[in-house]
């Protein structure tokens, strides 16, 4: 009978500890966040503080993954005066017709700083992109332009705001195939950034138009650009690693594998180790091709840590080249021709054949 007790007791705490797991963190209120950042870029622009403003884009983060157009039609309403501008009428076309709560009807500001309706434009645009409607971000974003330009020459704490536009400009430009029709556009306002010092801007633009070129298969124009431009300095690292990812490839499609080897693993080892797992899978498979052309084997760790299949058409390449068998080579290449087609890699793929046949010979020369 006292076993029975003592077990009893020491089973007693268990209920405070289900308690506590059963606690869970309150959900993220969208409406209080975008509150405290426009409070933020209020502050920013009344006391000339641009950190301010740099941390507002820094929470925006939640606020992009969990908001609702409601939420954003609200936020709009709420913070902007209703005789406002012209930002303000083109994103609440943007967002179409959505329920909305009128409770704060009567707290709307009788004013707001250019900054704060850009921002919730800037809100607008990230929403309308994650619903993938490329469309309508894309009219938003050039609705926004002039007021960016404008912007830019008076206050240069806005520097990081523009950038965020002119990417996802170009961004909804690209998944709508008319890349074409916005490279003057971003041409234009990289030559104004670089003119004002606007290196955030200037950054995310020459990766932008990095991108474009080498998506048009235009490499001869993207090296051309890479000459005669010089990356900012104080450009975050992930604009960073981007820039050293596309001078990579334009150096390894124009035969310069050793650069390109480089640039490469420099963009992987200052890649995110947690997050951006695509990019770093991407940055690998043009690693893996560099390396084949340049006549080395990459080890079996290079195709270890990244989950799925991704590197699978790479591996097998790859043990075709090291045993110089061109059947398993040419198999290889016909099976994944949509994946390399799909990854840009094909012409460097086809570069291959030669290192093969080379491989080849010189085992039946070793055999001999």
């Amino acid at each position: 009978m006292a076993k029975d007790v003592e077990m009893a007791d020491a089973a007693a705490p268990a209920p405070a500890a289900a308690d506590d797991q059963d606690k869970a963190p309150p959900p993220f209120d969208v409406a209080q966040g975008v509150a405290k950042n426009v409070g933020f870029v209020r502050k920013a622009v009344e006391g000339a503080q641009p950190r301010l403003l740099a941390r507002a884009l820094r929470n925006t983060t939640p606020i992009r993954r969990k908001c609702t157009g409601a939420d954003l039609a609200n936020a709009m309403r709420a913070h902007l005066p209703s005789d406002a501008r012209v930002l303000r009428d083109a994103a609440l076309a943007a967002l179409g017709p959505v329920d909305v709560d009128m409770a704060d009807a009567d707290e709307v500001p009788d004013d707001a700083p250019v900054e704060v309706e850009v921002y919730l434009a800037f809100l607008v645009v990230a929403f309308l992109v994650r619903e993938k409607r490329y469309e309508d971000a894309t009219k938003l974003c050039e609705a926004s332009l002039p007021r960016l330009r404008t912007m830019m020459r008076e206050r240069r704490a806005v520097d990081a705001l523009a950038a965020k536009f002119y990417f996802y400009l170009a961004l909804c430009h690209e998944k709508l195939g008319t890349s074409h029709e916005v490279a003057a556009t971003l041409f234009a306002a990289h030559r104004t950034a670089v003119l004002q010092h606007a290196d955030v801007s200037a950054a995310t633009l020459l990766n932008a138009l990095l991108r474009g070129l080498l998506a048009a298969n235009r490499v001869e124009a993207a090296l051309k650009l890479v000459s005669k431009t010089d990356f900012p300095e104080s450009a975050s690292n992930p604009q960073f690693c981007r820039y050293l990812y596309y001078t990579g490839r334009i150096q390894a499609l124009q035969l310069d594998y050793t650069d390109a080897h480089t640039k490469l693993m420099q963009s992987q080892r200052k890649a995110p180790a947690t997050t951006a797992v695509g990019f770093r899978v991407e940055i690998q498979k043009l690693a893996v091709l560099v390396q084949l052309l340049m006549g080395e084997v990459p080890d079996r760790s290079s195709f270890e840590g990244f989950k799925g299949r991704a590197l699978e058409p790479y591996l097998q390449l790859t043990r075709a080249v090291r045993r110089g068998d061109l059947p398993a080579y040419r198999a290889c290449v016909a099976e994944h021709a949509e994946t390399f087609d799909r990854d840009r890699t094909r012409s460097l793929v086809a570069r291959l054949e030669q290192n093969v046949v080379k491989t080849g010979f010189w085992g039946v020369e070793v055999a001999y």
